[in-house]
């Protein structure tokens, strides 16, 4: 008899532990925040109805979440990019910008590392604490310690 749930679980188990390979969230106090390398549990077909994605519980975690296949993996996620640490406090040391619905970066600003950017590994996600959204950073525009003021 075939394997009814290899279709609709995008070719993983039930019961399958995987890796969250995408972007942590930034933390607002939630207990069910997604983080860069947790592991979490294949739970069943996704509830979204949507093929290319699973429903996975991460342990502690209170609901089982909808996740895209591309944001889950077998294996632990490689190291960043650039020697920096899922976490890390970072300083942006790049000119000036205006970015979407608001947010700008500013050189000089505090930031933490959510995870990759991109799958290539090239640019680092990095949240702002006064920013909506998360950007892509390449590590040459990162430091571990505070830039010095712009001429």
């Amino acid at each position: 008899m075939p394997n009814t749930h290899a279709m609709p679980l995008g070719g993983f188990s039930l019961g399958e532990k995987l890796y969250w390979i995408g972007v942590s969230e930034p933390d607002r106090g939630s207990r069910d925040r997604l983080v860069h390398g947790a592991v979490c549990k294949v739970m069943g077909s996704s509830s979204n109805g949507k093929p290319d994605f699973v429903l996975v519980q991460f342990p502690g975690h209170d609901v089982r979440i909808n996740c895209k296949l591309t944001n889950l993996s077998r294996s632990p996620p490689p190291p960043l990019p650039g020697g920096f640490s899922l976490s890390e406090m970072v300083y942006y040391l790049g000119t000036n910008l205006a970015r979407q619905a608001g947010d700008r970066l500013v050189h000089g600003d505090r930031g933490e590392i959510m995870g990759p950017a991109n799958p290539n590994g090239e640019a680092l996600s990095v949240h702002f604490p006064r920013n909506k959204h998360t950007y892509a950073c390449r590590p040459r525009l990162l430091s571990r310690s505070p830039p010095p003021p712009l001429p």
